[in-house]
């Protein structure tokens, strides 16, 4: 069908052919938007799914894996899993915040953690902590 044949088709039948569409999308939303995903890697990055690993190059999980890039040049720097990818949005890109994160986490687990900060499924019931006591009566 031309394309002049076929604008004129989709103004006559606009609301059928968008409700079409959206029984299509609803009935194969997970193809969709593979689909989708698909043509934006090999737009924007000249990639494909088999370029891709299947596992995170920071901690190594599996599932979602989104391709890091910086967001000055453009260059893809690896693959990370979304929680990864996440992480490194929240600290800017910032090594010097990364290296401060983990200096804190290294010292918190060399020192004592004060008792009424401890996980709520260490705590008991019977807490002496006024600020837990609304919580555990």
């Amino acid at each position: 069908m031309p394309v002049k044949d076929y604008k004129a088709y989709y103004q006559a039948n606009r609301e059928k052919m968008i409700e079409k569409t959206k029984k299509y999308y609803r009935k194969n939303t997970e193809l969709v938007k593979s689909k989708a995903r698909a043509r934006k890697l090999k737009e924007k990055y000249g990639l494909t799914k088999e370029n891709i690993p299947s596992n995170c190059e920071v901690c190594g999980e599996g599932g979602k894996i989104c391709v890091d890039h910086c967001h000055k040049t453009g260059q893809v720097r690896g693959f990370l899993c979304t929680s990864c990818n996440f992480v490194l949005g929240l600290v800017k890109d910032d090594t010097k915040i990364l290296l401060r994160l983990r200096s804190y986490l290294t010292k918190a687990k060399k020192s004592q953690i004060i008792e009424h900060h401890r996980p709520i499924g260490q705590l008991q019931r019977k807490s002496k902590c006024p600020q837990l006591q609304a919580f555990f009566p």
